[in-house]
């Protein structure tokens, strides 16, 4: 009797558990996750305190029919360029959410090197540092879901741990020098890409407004960078030189932009052989007329 008392308890248990743990698992769509970040130095110890990250939600999400969570762009990044399984997604979200000044929600790092995002419903958030660090640790951008699947449960409260690296940040100057006279007629404006390794990073505006002058700020150091002036104006060549991180584009204007004739050059060398030719037959006549 006690045996199949004792065999029904554990039976009452085992499905309590079962219930538990089904209820544990079960997605709640209407749930809402946090994520905690820890951002410590390459040695794995120093606390970066200080850094300003912010958190773009980037993707929804939802049980398919396969019970399997599957996510959709939000309406603001459904036209970022890439797909949501493309490898390259981190490097275009990069450039886009700057130069589309996508919405986020913005924490900085307390003395811990912690900070904690609340509140946020499920989906796909990318997370990246907006500021630079005078010692120069930036923060590595990075991606979390939310929830997590581990080991078949749905975890809705996420930890963090993204990696760093100490990178020396520079400011970059770009200038603009028009070598012409009063009398030519510039453009209003050119445009200028910054160059990486020959791969285009930034790109810039120069015009009168800005005193034909830009400034790419905490870039990170490199012997690599270079500058192209994307379109050079008709009637124009452009030189460029480089003192350390300091760029100057040169446009000078071609002959014929400066009103003075190109054509009479050729006509006027080859007048000038035709004479030198005639007066070596004359004198050559007088020599053997003497003679």
């Amino acid at each position: 009797m006690l045996r199949k008392i004792t065999a029904i308890c554990l039976a009452i248990c085992f499905i309590f558990a079962m219930s538990i743990t089904a209820a544990a698992n079960e997605f709640d769509e209407d749930k809402t996750g946090s994520i905690s970040i820890k951002l410590v130095g390459q040695d794995g110890k120093t606390p970066i305190s200080g850094a300003k990250l912010s958190v773009y939600y980037v993707a929804t999400v939802r049980l398919n029919e396969n019970g399997n969570l599957s996510y959709i762009f939000t309406d603001e990044f459904e036209n970022c360029g890439a797909a949501l399984n493309d490898p390259a997604l981190s490097v275009v979200l990069e450039t886009f959410v700057e130069e589309n000044a996508a919405q986020m929600k913005t924490v900085v790092t307390d003395n811990n090197g912690s900070a904690v995002i609340k509140d946020l419903p499920l989906g796909l958030y990318f997370i990246k540092q907006t500021n630079s660090k005078e010692f120069g640790s930036v923060c590595m951008s990075f991606f979390v879901t939310l929830p997590n699947e581990s080991a078949g449960r749905y975890i809705y409260d996420i930890n963090a741990s993204p990696k760093t690296e100490v990178t020396k940040l520079v400011d970059i100057t770009v200038k603009k020098v028009w070598n012409v006279d009063e009398s030519t007629k510039t453009p209003e404006s050119v445009s200028v890409d910054l160059l990486r390794d020959g791969v285009k990073v930034k790109s810039a505006v120069l015009s009168e407004e800005n005193g034909w002058k830009t400034t790419f700020y905490d870039m990170p150091a490199s012997d690599s960078y270079s500058i192209v002036e994307t379109d050079v104006p008709k009637g124009f060549s452009a030189t460029y030189s480089k003192n350390g991180y300091e760029f100057t584009v040169i446009n000078s204007a071609s002959l014929a932009q400066t009103g003075q004739l190109v054509w009479p050059i050729p006509a006027l060398a080859i007048l000038g052989l035709i004479l030198i030719n005639t007066g070596i037959v004359i004198l050559s006549k007088k020599r053997n007329k003497n003679d």
